[in-house]
């Protein structure tokens, strides 16, 4: 890690591993990265795959650190990014000695609401349970009509659904390792067929225990339940905010990149229909004020700026804003404006 990091001076949660497949999110992954250090997860492991804005170019470079651990993937025609990603996530040496896993996207922060906020206080919370299911809060563009290079998601972006609203019944989750894990899947691990013998106790993101249903269900597809049935919500211990639009010019290019968990051979259309103008409408939600996660702005700003005091992270990153702002005034030009 950089050598000023103020790793020392925030609780690092020993064994705690958290990762992430990305591409083409140049412009926000050292806020990302600075929050998730800042709160005291012990390693990052972060895949990319095929990127076109320098990206992979950043993440190399904060790697060289030791801040991050990177990998470069080129996923088969047949692969979704985000499925190898999960296959390598298992088979990695970081996982494999991890006590405790989270898998969260780029547009997602782990906003921990037990203690002081650090994950040794969700480890302590969660105790010899393993694991908890943490609902999303989605929040919305807050009326602001355009990206900046210098803004900050968890700052600028203070607008949310309302707790209990069904775009925020999703989970991700904070969960132990160990062999009751067939795979890994973005929103839960799947269990093995003998877990429900081995006595898995898991806890809602408010302390209560989860029924078995929720933990052992499956979906028609066959994956497990990714929804919180609780419509009494509180997150009590931790809510994962969720940057899902971010500004309308910025999800024009979502829907460009394509969804992640489509096969990489996948048509453009196919790969693009997830994050169509039904996409926007449902999650650009601004009913109520959060900014709970503002308790963890001046360690953010302080990570942020250890990374960024170092001359290749910080050319790097200003080159994924470049290309970023191209993009944009492409994506304008293509659209009329």
């Amino acid at each position: 890690m950089p050598q000023n990091s103020i790793a020392s001076d925030r609780p690092v949660a020993s064994g705690t591993l958290l990762f992430s497949a990305q591409k083409d999110e140049g412009p926000f992954l050292l806020e990302w990265i600075a929050f998730h250090r800042s709160i005291g997860f012990e390693n990052i492991l972060i895949f990319s795959n095929d990127c076109s804005d320098g990206s992979d170019w950043l993440l190399d470079c904060v790697a060289e650190t030791g801040a991050i651990t990177h990998i470069r993937t080129t996923p088969g025609a047949k692969e979704s990014a985000q499925g190898l990603a999960a296959k390598l996530t298992q088979e990695h040496p970081l996982y494999q000695k991890a006590d405790w896993a989270c898998w969260l996207d780029i547009d997602e922060f782990l906003n921990i609401k037990t203690g002081t906020g650090y994950v040794t206080d969700l480890v302590s919370a969660v105790g010899d349970r393993h694991g908890a299911l943490l609902s999303w809060r989605l929040f919305g563009d807050s009326g602001l009509p355009n990206w900046h290079p210098q803004q900050l998601a968890v700052e600028s972006f203070i607008r949310a659904a309302p707790k209990g609203a069904p775009v925020n019944n999703p989970v991700k989750s904070f969960f132990r390792t160990g062999a009751w894990i067939q795979h890994l899947y973005i929103h839960r691990p799947v269990f093995t067929d003998d877990a429900p013998e081995l006595g898995l106790h898991l806890i809602d993101n408010d302390g209560s225990d989860l029924p078995a249903e929720v933990l052992f269900g499956k979906r028609n597809n066959g994956m497990p339940n990714k929804d919180n049935p609780n419509r009494n919500r509180r997150n009590l211990l931790a809510q994962v905010n969720h940057y899902a639009v971010r500004t309308y010019d910025v999800f024009q290019l979502k829907r460009i990149r394509g969804s992640g968990m489509k096969p990489t051979g996948a048509s453009s259309e196919l790969r693009g229909r997830r994050h169509g103008q039904h996409f926007w409408d449902k999650r650009n939600t601004n009913q109520k004020q959060d900014k709970s996660i503002h308790q963890n702005l001046p360690a953010l700003r302080a990570e942020l700026a250890v990374l960024l005091n170092v001359p290749e992270i910080a050319k790097a990153h200003e080159a994924c804003c470049d290309a970023m702002a191209v993009r944009l005034r492409q994506a304008g030009s293509l659209n009329g404006e």
